[in-house]
């Protein structure tokens, strides 16, 4: 399986609040917001490498970390998210997924698996969306993904 694949941070305190993680960033995004912090990581497709490749880079840091974080760019939006999930948890680390929560059923799926520990989900204002159509798929997959975690997840 391929990933598009935008770099790795190996060694992370900022991207999970009192944990050390390895940070994955993905490469691609469905939103073109001005304000992206990761505005490089939202064009596609960037460096497309083999699955392995990045489960090596979550390898090395391993020894040094208690989660790995995918981030992007959308990391949802790639099907390789889930068996790098899979991975992660079989090496006994913790997972977090950095999403604008655009793909409430692949944050359904990663749910029902137990394969995330905590989402970071940054809702973004459908204004910045320039196409209309977009604007609603946009806002209603978000509000969808928004119900979907707070059940899962017990948040408030």
């Amino acid at each position: 399986m391929k990933v598009n694949y935008a770099g790795t941070v190996p060694i992370s305190t900022l991207d999970w609040r009192g944990k050390a993680a390895v940070t994955i960033f993905l490469q691609g995004c469905p939103l073109r917001c001005p304000y992206c912090q990761n505005h490089p990581y939202l064009e596609e497709p960037c460096n497309i490498v083999e699955l392995n490749f990045v489960k090596e880079q979550i390898k090395k840091s391993k020894p040094f970390v208690s989660a790995v974080v995918f981030s992007g760019g959308e990391p949802l939006m790639q099907a390789a998210v889930v068996p790098l999930a899979e991975f992660v948890k079989e090496i006994g680390l913790a997972i977090g997924i950095h999403t604008n929560g655009c793909y409430p059923e692949m944050a359904r799926e990663l749910v029902e698996r137990k394969l995330v520990d905590k989402f970071f989900i940054d809702i973004k204002a459908p204004r910045i969306i320039p196409d209309f159509t977009e604007k609603l798929w946009a806002a209603e997959n978000t509000k969808t993904s928004k119900k979907l975690l707070k059940r899962s997840l017990h948040l408030s």
